[in-house]
């Protein structure tokens, strides 16, 4: 048993607290005119993480390219990670979202609630594939 399968349970946590951090990107505003900037977030698509192929991927990465191939810490960093990323953008590839800055005043607490519910129930019914969801 290697190491990454004794680690299974946690690395789908791990991943989600490292790669679901939220990264703007830079707005570029051609005019300087008060027109409301959405701006664009990097999120990791997680729908069809299988945590099993993707340790099983992890493992047949060949980590001694950072190892033997770098000689600055900051150079193995980026080999590691750049080996790291290539199977985590095979299972988990990355989702651009455009966030919503603007409140709108028709939508009230209870409203959202209502939606919220609305949207949970949506994702029960297309996992499970029931009529009756």
């Amino acid at each position: 048993m290697t190491y990454f399968e004794t680690k299974a349970v946690k690395i789908p946590t791990v991943i989600r607290t490292i790669n679901l951090l939220i990264q703007y990107d830079n707005v570029n505003t051609q005019n300087n005119h008060n027109v409301d900037i959405v701006p664009d977030i990097e999120i990791r698509n997680m729908k069809k993480f299988d945590a099993q192929k993707f340790v099983a991927d992890l493992s047949e990465q060949h980590w001694e390219k950072a190892y033997f191939f770098a000689e600055t810490p900051n150079a193995k960093w980026e080999i590691w990670k750049k080996l790291f990323l290539e199977v985590l953008d095979k299972h988990a590839p990355l989702q651009h979202k455009k966030i919503r800055t603007r409140r709108i005043p028709w939508i009230t607490s209870s409203i959202k609630e209502l939606m919220n519910k609305r949207d949970k129930l949506k994702r029960k019914a297309y996992i499970t594939n029931l009529e009756n969801d």
